[in-house]
């Protein structure tokens, strides 16, 4: 039903940088909805109290494992987080980076909501809280990158979905990171542009090097090295 997540990467460069992101986010909004639902069930008068958090679960997902620790809570019937309990007894939940990255594209996480199975009301409260959060890490200062190389590429679904743009900035040690993703046609330089011009309202220092999307780089970085794709 839907595309794989190595499928989509496979050519991607630096696929851990890209599992490292997915690996944070998933994890935020995952324990988002786990808190959420626990503070439903308090006032909702299913449970008394918070009672610190159950013993961590890790949930091994294409793009890495993810480290969860559900709340525990006193005087409750249930507890919190029924959906990862659906996907482990279905195994099920390989699907989820695949989908969280098409959700970034389509600006919108509708198909991740019905694969996880979580009621309207709290995937509409712990989507609110992600796209916050998303809007702040793509404001993050980048001013401590230095002698970087920075690599423009995007995340294609196929022809009748939207493409992902995505930036990446490679240290002189090697490391990677994703410091941008966003809905976009990567045929068009006006929009890698723009991507462009947002690193650069965010302190980012001139890269050594620049792969992909070449002419909307150097145009606002002349200086920097462009690489043959």
């Amino acid at each position: 039903m839907f595309g794989g997540y190595h499928g989509l990467v496979q050519e991607f460069p630096c696929c851990d940088a890209l599992g490292s992101f997915l690996r944070q986010q998933l994890s935020a909004l995952i324990l988002d909805l786990l808190e959420l639902e626990s503070l439903r069930l308090i006032a909702g008068g299913k449970a008394v109290c918070r009672n610190g958090y159950q013993q961590e679960q890790q949930l091994r997902l294409a793009c890495g494992t993810l480290s969860l620790r559900r709340p525990r809570l006193r005087g409750a019937h249930t507890s919190p987080g029924d959906f990862l309990r659906v996907m482990r007894s279905r195994k099920s939940f390989h699907q989820l980076p695949y989908l969280f990255l098409l959700g970034l594209a389509r600006r919108e996480m509708g198909a991740l909501q019905s694969y996880l199975g979580i009621e309207p009301d709290l995937w509409r409260a712990g989507e609110e809280r992600f796209w916050a959060r998303l809007t702040a890490w793509r404001t993050e200062n980048l001013g401590a990158l230095v002698q970087h190389c920075l690599i423009l590429e995007r995340l294609d679904f196929g022809p009748d979905h939207p493409q992902l743009l995505v930036a990446l900035s490679i240290g002189p040690d090697g490391s990677a990171r994703v410091i941008d993703a966003r809905p976009g046609d990567a045929s068009s330089s006006q929009q890698w542009s723009e991507l462009c011009r947002t690193l650069k309202q965010r302190a980012i220092p001139a890269p050594i090097l620049v792969k992909g999307a070449a002419e909307a780089a150097l145009s606002h970085w002349p200086q920097a090295t462009a690489l043959e794709v």
